[in-house]
């Protein structure tokens, strides 16, 4: 055995260990940049995310608009149960109209708050995002008291106020927080 051969297993040792320091290093700058909460969502990042998920919805592209949803949503809503909602939605009127989207902060998260007028049907859809920009919690709130205004329309004129045809198992009181099928509190 040569001099050059007896050195071989330390130097294979030193290289191992080297190789192990790297990967432990790499691995703990990893695992600290997946650590770091995000950034909070902006007002105008949450509009836009509530905006677009109304707009698929509204399409009747619920396997779409369920994409933005956060894990938790995606697995306590389904697509049956959004593809169940839109229909009753749906059954409304052709097109819906909006109001001005109103955002609240809620920590690094964002309530989005839209006025929504389907037909004689009156609500405000709350669409929460995270800071992953997510959707983390939607709940549609019918307004059905004679007190509820319309949603504005988009040219500025104003419907009836109030349902007579409220959603299927909808509480027909003033202050009623019925869903549609899609309440999910964030």
């Amino acid at each position: 055995m040569t001099a050059i051969d007896a050195r071989r297993p330390a130097r294979l040792r030193r290289a191992a260990r080297f190789a192990l320091a790297g990967f432990l290093a790499s691995l703990l700058l990893a695992s600290t940049a997946c650590a770091r909460p995000a950034a909070p969502v902006t007002d105008d990042e949450a509009v836009a995310i509530a905006t677009r998920f109304l707009d698929l919805f509204d399409a009747g592209k619920v396997d779409e608009a369920r994409d933005a949803f956060s894990v938790d949503l995606r697995d306590t809503l389904s697509v049956e149960d959004l593809q169940r909602t839109h229909a009753v939605y749906a059954r409304r009127a052709p097109e819906s109209t909006r109001g001005e989207p109103r955002v609240e902060r809620v920590g690094d998260a964002a309530v989005v708050e839209v006025p929504v007028q389907r037909g004689q049907l009156v609500m405000q859809a709350s669409i929460t995002v995270g800071p992953d920009r997510r959707i983390e919690g939607l709940f549609y709130n019918l307004d059905q008291g004679p007190q509820a205004g319309p949603a504005p329309a988009a040219d500025g004129a104003t419907g009836p106020a109030g349902d007579t045809d409220a959603a299927p198992g909808a509480d027909t009181d003033a202050d009623a927080d019925a869903g549609t099928g899609a309440g999910v509190a964030a």
